[in-house]
């Protein structure tokens, strides 16, 4: 489980790296801090339906694809 979580986690990220959207505009858009945002990305905390639904509307990428 933990090795799918950093899957998405490292897809996250590059998707915003791409996007250039900084860590911070990913946080305020999810309503979370910046600090917590960063645990999702890194893999370190377990991502809600509602995480990546947002993250993938956010990067205009299918759900599928993270």
């Amino acid at each position: 489980m933990d090795d799918k979580i950093m899957e998405i986690a490292m897809r996250i990220r590059g998707l915003r790296d791409i996007l250039e959207i900084t860590s911070k505009e990913m946080a305020d858009f999810l309503g979370m801090s910046e600090e917590e945002y960063c645990l999702h990305e890194e893999g370190k905390r377990d991502f809600s339906f509602t995480f990546l639904y947002q993250c993938a509307k956010r990067f205009g990428v299918d759900l599928v694809d993270l």
